[in-house]
């Protein structure tokens, strides 16, 4: 990431998940002088031997089950035509996205 491409930041930043850094001094300083202006609140860290801990879950996890499948990758570029079609086609109003969603229903 580029810190200089956080100078025009408007709004309160909430990072969201793990920092995987190895102690919380590492985070504080890699985060703190950038964006600490920005943070509403910071993850609580997962640093140290913990930064691996969901990378392992999950393996343990899918292999005790050979039943599950492992789903192909799709570059955007090729099944959407990238990233811009990909927004107007599914996600801006009237897109594919507005016509399936249903507020309110389960």
């Amino acid at each position: 990431m580029l810190w200089g491409e956080c100078e025009d930041l408007s709004q309160e930043l909430l990072l969201v998940g793990s920092v995987p850094l190895d102690t919380p001094k590492d985070v504080f300083e890699a985060f703190g002088v950038p964006l600490g202006k920005y943070l509403f609140a910071m993850p609580d860290g997962e640093v140290g031997p913990r930064r691996h801990w969901i990378s392992r879950v999950h393996y343990q996890v899918l292999a005790a089950h050979p039943e599950l499948k492992k789903l192909p990758l799709y570059n955007i570029n090729e099944v959407f035509g990238g990233w811009t079609k990909a927004q107007a086609t599914h996600f801006a109003d009237g897109g594919v996205f507005d016509q399936i969603y249903k507020p309110g229903a389960k």
